[in-house]
């Protein structure tokens, strides 16, 4: 993940002819009766039945270790199997909960300035639950919440959570390793609102995906049987005096490569991200074709405007070329939506790879 992408992630890498996404209505949670189900990419959470016990394990993707366990057999003071007073940590959390048509649990979330005028009218009774310091344990108490969502930054909240009885449990789901993973964890969210996850958008998200996938393969097969050259890509913006770039394990590492892009530390597996010096990461933008950007930048945020924050830049190939693929956060829901719509991050970067960028929704061609 790109470095300013570190500030958002707590507040947190469609196709309209294939998916109809109807309206969501919200309605009221009606517990539906368990059924077992698949997991086909996400090895961040999985689902154990022992006797009369269902238990939710969160597991860290890259070991499988278990970091946390939820038992949702008999889950709220209602004694019901679901959760409906829930507080989450994020706003991909948002995006997840409102896909599911499950808004109306969610009574408290860090960041809610961050999300659209639309997804914000979409909450009825969400308070932030955040401040300059982190976590408002007080107005989290105040709410009451049968559940809250974190994530694994420190032991610290979950503690003091548990001190004063409050339900917690860590989430996983932006260190999955593609986008399907995390997409997949509309399973989870359905789970836990008591809702079916054999009926998410799921199913839809990954048809839509795995059809652009095919189209994108049968394209750079094409391209390779002709001994063009190949689409190089990289990453970012410098931070300070540093350059950080996606390691090959990483979710957008992931989505470039099925967009056809020849990512130049896809096999790098390092945790974390590859952290350059200024002027290497330079010298791999001059050897490469494609640059992908993720950052919050002012509104018709152009090629000129980028120019100018550093005349280098002038100089880079993806420049001159015109093969910027932008997306600007300040103006797309790329935290709040992306995590939920792979299908159409994917759509939009074989788009820009193919310089037409006509209806995209998160990546555009700066020019």
């Amino acid at each position: 993940m790109f470095r300013n992408s570190r500030l958002f992630l707590i507040l947190f890498l469609g196709l309209f002819s294939c998916i109809s996404r109807p309206e969501i209505q919200e309605t009221e949670i009606a517990e539906t009766e368990f059924i077992e189900f698949e997991i086909k990419y996400s090895q961040g959470f999985s689902v154990h039945i022992e006797g009369s016990k269902k238990l939710v394990y969160i597991h860290e993707p890259s070991t499988g270790n278990i970091i946390d366990t939820l038992d949702i057999s008999s889950s709220t003071a209602q004694n019901s199997n679901f959760f409906s007073r829930i507080v989450a940590q994020s706003t991909t959390h948002f995006a997840f909960m409102r896909a599911i048509g499950g808004l109306n649990a969610l009574h408290g979330l860090c960041g809610i300035q961050y999300l659209t005028q639309e997804q914000q009218e979409n909450l009825v009774e969400t308070h932030e639950i955040c401040n300059a310091q982190g976590l408002d344990l007080e107005k989290i108490v105040a709410i009451n919440p049968d559940l809250v969502f974190l994530y694994p930054f420190g032991d610290q909240d979950k503690i003091r959570l548990n001190r004063l009885g409050i339900r917690n449990i860590y989430l996983t789901e932006y260190l999955e390793k593609s986008a399907l993973a995390r997409a997949e964890w509309l399973k989870f969210f359905a789970l836990i609102l008591g809702k079916s996850p054999q009926e998410t958008l799921f199913n839809e998200i990954e048809s839509a995906y795995l059809e652009l996938l095919n189209q994108s393969e049968a394209s750079q097969l094409a391209i390779s049987e002709k001994k063009e050259s190949t689409n190089k890509v990289v990453f970012n913006l410098p931070f300070g005096d540093s350059w950080d770039m996606p390691s090959g394990n990483s979710i957008t590492a992931k989505l470039v490569q099925d967009a056809g892009f020849d990512y130049k530390f896809i096999h790098d597996k390092s945790a974390g991200n590859l952290t350059f010096k200024l002027e290497e990461a330079y010298q791999h933008l001059l050897e490469t074709d494609y640059w992908v950007i993720i950052a919050a930048r002012p509104k018709n945020f152009n090629i000129n405007d980028l120019i100018s924050e550093n005349k280098i830049y002038g100089q880079i190939p993806a420049v001159i070329d015109r093969k910027v693929c932008f997306c600007n956060t300040e103006v797309t829901p790329y935290f709040s939506d992306g995590p939920i719509e792979p299908h159409r991050l994917l759509q939009d970067l074989i788009a820009c790879k193919s310089g037409k960028d006509e209806g995209n929704k998160y990546f555009k061609i700066l020019r």
